[in-house]
């Protein structure tokens, strides 16, 4: 499980998983947001997985299941 922590509360928001941090769509990382009005922002990964989230408190935890493959000994996620 992973926890984001020390969040304004209430917050919301989007979390992103990704297994590569270099091009996203031919654009090189990090790629700046403010085309989309998030001025001051940044994408520096590429999304491969996305999940929105809402947090009453200052933590949210997020639980994910990883299946038991030899082919994901050692894999980083970013």
């Amino acid at each position: 499980m992973l926890t984001a922590g020390n969040l304004p509360a209430p917050a919301s928001g989007l979390r992103l998983l990704s297994f590569f941090a270099d091009t996203w769509n031919g654009t090189p990382l990090p790629m700046s947001l403010q085309p989309f009005g998030m001025t001051g922002c940044s994408l520096s990964v590429r999304p491969d997985n996305i999940a929105g989230f809402t947090a009453s408190g200052s933590t949210v935890p997020w639980t994910i299941a990883v299946p038991s493959l030899a082919s994901l000994n050692g894999l980083a996620l970013n």
